[in-house]
């Protein structure tokens, strides 16, 4: 008698017929793609609930029907099938840039894409196990190729109320941040009063770089939360962060998704496994004051601050949107034309100085550049910017405004770091400043005074800590400048 087909040997089949394709990446995380006549392919995680449904459909289409009490077994075949093949990298978000070419996750119903090599732009087919989708996912429109890239800052200041200055840079971040597989794209913070548009502008950017069926994020409730978000998403918001200081650990999470980390979870149902989370993300954050203490993020930070809309000029929600979903094909267009030529600018910029985030500085110069900027404009621009989230930091941080009221009128302050607290108290208490926002022992001062001393450089205060046998001595001072305005 023959033997009955089981569900397994029916997965093996189709595994086979390459209508299901089991696979892992380096990271332990594994897929299974499922095709179904008809449809485009589908990709599901292995712990996906969804998984076993749209396997027992698709048997179901081919004639071999199955109790679900079946499926029970299938989970462990599946994961010694990905685990059997196993790719050398890992799966990319949005954007990927593999073998010199860029790639952009277009379509996912119908499987197509937007791929840049050698100045040349073209769309196609999804080639195979490069993405990776979570339910969040939305398909792009498909771009409109007639727009002058040179359009860009126009056609997004129609729909975003910024200077002429911010909208620059708006616009060189949003090209940038299409890149974000290949550069490290600092956090953009947007600040301003209540009715300045920051939501509408941030709701924009997420519908031209990472479209989804969600709308906007909120603040997390865990730090744990925020990084299963970083690894679920290439672009996420943090809205209204208004009047919020960043903590520590949460500043730390944001540095790392700026210049990619990873986080571990212990994975459900084990003792010792562990479930590796992807911390590289494009961040964005909304808040009319943010209050960002650590220079370390300080330093990956670019800052636009709106304007607040005149009444005569505020739309409905739903006037806004249809204007700015007439525009997006275009104002895509002119990213993927403006990738297409900074990938190929192999012009070194003509600049002395880059910010922390060099390869970014280098990309939005050059983007500048195909923009029709002189490299040296659009640098300065940068360095305009980094001036004032540093200001902005300084200005929130007491012991740094208490440092800097200190140094004033003075070129040099020597003394013991115990005295220099109770300096800082006294300009406190002459500042209205509450003295439990000061350190209250020295030890502490010296660690806080090391979170903002690059801040404190950016203002030509500088300071060095010697121990003394017992007797710690602070020297606070201000460098000189020579006739060629450099500091000595």
């Amino acid at each position: 008698m023959k033997r009955q087909d089981t569900v397994i040997d029916c997965v093996r089949t189709l595994i086979e017929d390459g209508k299901l394709s089991c696979y892992s990446t380096p990271s332990g995380k594994s897929y299974v793609d499922v095709k179904t006549e008809g449809r485009p392919l589908k990709q599901y995680g292995l712990d996906d609930k969804e998984l076993t449904m749209a396997i027992k459909e698709l048997l179901d289409s081919e004639g071999k029907t199955f109790p679900y009490s079946c499926y029970g077994e299938l989970s462990n075949e599946l994961e010694y099938m990905a685990y059997k093949n196993r790719l050398e990298y890992d799966l990319y978000k949005r954007c990927a840039y593999v073998k010199k070419k860029y790639l952009y996750d277009l379509d996912a119903e119908n499987g197509r894409i937007i791929s840049i090599k050698n100045g040349e732009i073209y769309e196609g087919d999804t080639p195979g196990k490069v993405f990776s989708r979570t339910k969040t996912f939305k398909s792009q429109v498909y771009p409109d190729w007639e727009t002058d890239s040179s359009e860009l800052p126009f056609l997004l200041g129609k729909h975003m109320n910024l200077d002429e200055e911010y909208l620059l840079l708006i616009s060189i971040y949003l090209v940038c941040a299409f890149l974000g597989c290949k550069i490290n794209v600092p956090i953009l913070v947007l600040t301003g009063e209540k009715g300045s548009a920051k939501t509408t502008i941030l709701r924009m950017l997420e519908k031209l770089l990472d479209p989804k069926v969600t709308d906007l994020g909120g603040a997390p409730r865990s730090v744990s939360d925020f990084e299963i978000s970083l690894n679920n998403n290439y672009f996420y918001v943090l809205d209204n962060l208004s009047d919020k200081s960043i903590s520590r650990r949460l500043s730390d999470v944001l540095c790392r998704s700026v210049t990619g980390g990873t986080a571990t979870r212990r994975k459900l149902y084990s003792n010792a496994e562990e479930t590796v989370l992807n911390l590289k993300c494009i961040v964005a954050i909304n808040g009319v004051t943010p209050v960002i203490h650590e220079s370390d993020l300080a330093d990956r930070i670019l800052m636009i601050k709106t304007q607040r809309l005149d009444e005569t000029v505020i739309v409905t929600d739903e006037e806004l949107e249809e204007s700015f979903k007439a525009d997006i094909p275009s104002i895509l267009g002119c990213v993927f034309q403006l990738i297409a030529e900074v990938l190929v600018d192999d012009e070194p910029i003509k600049v002395q100085r880059k910010t922390r985030l060099a390869a970014f500085f280098t990309y939005a110069v050059k983007v500048g550049r195909a923009l029709g900027y002189a490299d040296d404009v659009v640098a300065e621009l940068l360095w305009k910017n980094q001036r004032l989230v540093n200001e902005q930091s300084l200005s929130e941080n007491p012991v740094a405004v208490c440092v800097m009221e200190l140094m004033r009128d003075r070129e040099e302050f020597q003394s013991s770091v115990s005295e220099l607290l109770g300096e800082l108290k006294v300009i406190a208490e002459k500042n209205h400043i509450h003295l439990s926002l000061l350190p209250s022992q020295p030890n502490v001062l010296s660690r806080r005074l090391n979170t903002i001393k690059s801040n404190l450089q950016n203002k030509n205060i500088y300071y060095n800590i010697r121990n003394i046998g017992s007797f710690r001595q602070i020297k606070i001072y201000k460098k000189k400048r020579n006739k060629k305005g450099k500091r000595k």
